[in-house]
């Protein structure tokens, strides 16, 4: 069981609902959990995945913490644009997994794509994505998975940011899989189609 945490577009939601789909991973995404109103919410709908809406702050976990304890699950995908508190962590150990625009330790606590702009300003040559579990240090938890590829600033920033996008989320879905014990035999992440990219 999968439970996702999200805040903004819901991209790597999509990502996930559509490789599972594609390459038939034995993975349920069992609900979506949303701090604020957000475009993550009616990707949730449209895959016909259970959608809530919970207030939470480091200073109360409560709503959150209730929510996620009625799906019971394995995995919790933190897309959520909150730093968790440690009674949430510890409430279910060993099961938060994040997917962060950088290759990791560069540019921690930085949200989308604003290390993307951070990594062009300081002239970086290499960018990319990094799937980390969640601890208590901001995007400091253990990699599973880390992928690249050498820049071209010269292209159009929005050509760059997808990129990105595609690069970090074939690297979440091998850490996914990686985490979840599942063989990396089953997909072939990079050889994924424009119809697939279009539907996510």
């Amino acid at each position: 069981n999968v439970c996702f945490l999200a805040s903004g577009g819901g991209g790597t939601f999509r990502f996930l609902c559509e490789a599972t789909s594609l390459f038939n991973l034995p993975l349920k995404i069992v609900a979506l959990i949303a701090d604020r109103e957000c475009d993550a919410l009616t990707s949730a709908k449209h895959y016909g995945v259970a959608t809530n809406i919970v207030k939470y702050t480091r200073k109360d976990n409560s709503q959150l913490l209730a929510t996620l304890k009625q799906y019971s699950p394995d995995l919790i995908v933190t897309n959520i644009h909150k730093i968790l508190d440690s009674e949430l962590l510890q409430a279910f150990p060993n099961k938060f997994i994040n997917l962060h625009y950088s290759l990791l330790p560069k540019y921690a606590g930085m949200i989308g794509m604003q290390t993307v702009d951070a990594a062009k300003k300081n002239g970086d040559t290499e960018i990319g994505g990094t799937c980390h579990e969640v601890n208590k240090i901001v995007d400091g938890g253990k990699k599973k998975k880390k992928k690249s590829f050498a820049v071209d600033w010269n292209q159009d920033i929005n050509i760059i940011y997808d990129k990105v996008f595609r690069v970090s989320c074939n690297a979440f879905l091998d850490g996914v899989m990686k985490k979840m014990h599942i063989s990396d035999t089953l997909v072939q992440s990079e050889k994924m189609t424009n119809d697939f990219w279009l539907r996510v």
